[in-house]
């Protein structure tokens, strides 16, 4: 386990306060530890709580609604963003997010994108050199066509998943070109389904921020279960990773293009194979095990962000 982030230096010495503004879709709760160190140096910190995004094709500009409210543009008025918001939602918007905030941003939209995409995610990822399962995009109008390519790479068990699930849905164990079928067929509108190399080993949960790895741990598997999500395992527990692994994980996140984010792994005897990027990860069920470190991880976020707008502003 890393040692909480500490930053480099702060300048004390800043007359006017830096503004950071943290869009997510969180409770503003979740972030009182965030602002309050924020606060604690003299600058200010808002939490947006984004509820709609209504983008313009005409001339790629885009409003929000938070609070009650709607605002139209208006992020050119923070030093710093931190992007904490749902990746699949967020592709919807990136063309007007992309043209319209030129805004420094923490978790830049192209990362979030990437994430949000497992495909383009293990793409991206490869390019860090971190081991990959074997993957391949299934055909999604031509089962027959689409399963055949696969069996001749692949073997059963396969992992059959949707290509922007999320928490473990749609995703699945599939043993047969029989259950492969049905699990196809029942898809609502046929989406897009990756067939992929099913990977034994640890699963792992490693959450990075900026250039360190913040806390790692194992997912506790239940028996008759092969997915890791937190609404499926057992629990949590401790699980340091070495420090070339944990560089491992901070040149991938470096890769895909996030500042901060979970990175879902499984660690076996061929060392780390990198299954899916987070850029919101469920942190939520580690939290005591964390508290129990004394480690806040919104405390931390917090500390990043302070020192990552004092860096773009070039004090």
């Amino acid at each position: 386990m890393a040692p909480p982030y500490t930053g480099p230096p702060r300048n004390h010495n800043r007359k006017l306060p830096a503004r950071i503004g943290i869009l997510t879709a969180y409770p503003r709760e979740a972030f009182e530890s965030t602002m309050k160190v924020i606060e604690q140096q003299g600058h200010i910190a808002d939490v947006i709580v984004w509820k709609r995004v209504i983008p313009s094709l005409v001339d790629q500009s885009f409003a929000f609604e938070y609070d009650g409210r709607l605002k139209v543009g208006g992020l050119e008025d923070y030093d710093l963003l931190f992007n904490h918001f749902c990746g699949f939602r967020l592709s919807y918007y990136y063309f007007a997010f992309k043209a319209a905030c030129t805004t420094p941003i923490v978790n830049d939209w192209e990362g979030v994108v990437i994430a949000s995409d497992k495909l383009k995610t293990l793409i991206t990822a490869r390019a860090s050199g971190i081991r990959i399962p074997d993957t391949l995009l299934l055909n999604n109008t031509d089962f027959e066509i689409g399963i055949t390519q696969a069996e001749k790479r692949l073997s059963y068990p396969m992992i059959m998943k949707e290509v922007t699930s999320d928490n473990g849905e749609k995703v699945y164990l599939v043993n047969s070109r029989k259950d492969a079928w049905r699990r196809w067929n029942e898809s609502d509108r046929h989406d897009l389904f990756l067939l992929q190399e099913f990977v034994e080993g640890e699963h792992l949960r490693v959450v990075v921020l900026g250039d360190q790895v913040l806390y790692s741990v194992r997912n506790l598997i239940a028996p008759d279960e092969f997915r890791a999500n937190a609404r499926y395992n057992l629990g949590v527990e401790r699980f340091p990773l070495l420090v070339t692994e944990q560089q491992q994980m901070v040149d991938v996140a470096k890769g895909i293009g996030l500042d901060y984010v979970g990175l879902d792994v499984v660690r076996n005897d061929g060392g780390l194979w990198l299954m899916e990027a987070n850029a919101k990860p469920g942190t939520h069920c580690d939290m005591q095990l964390l508290a129990e470190d004394g480690m806040d991880l919104y405390r931390e976020i917090g500390l990043f962000l302070l020192d990552r707008a004092i860096s773009e502003i070039g004090l």
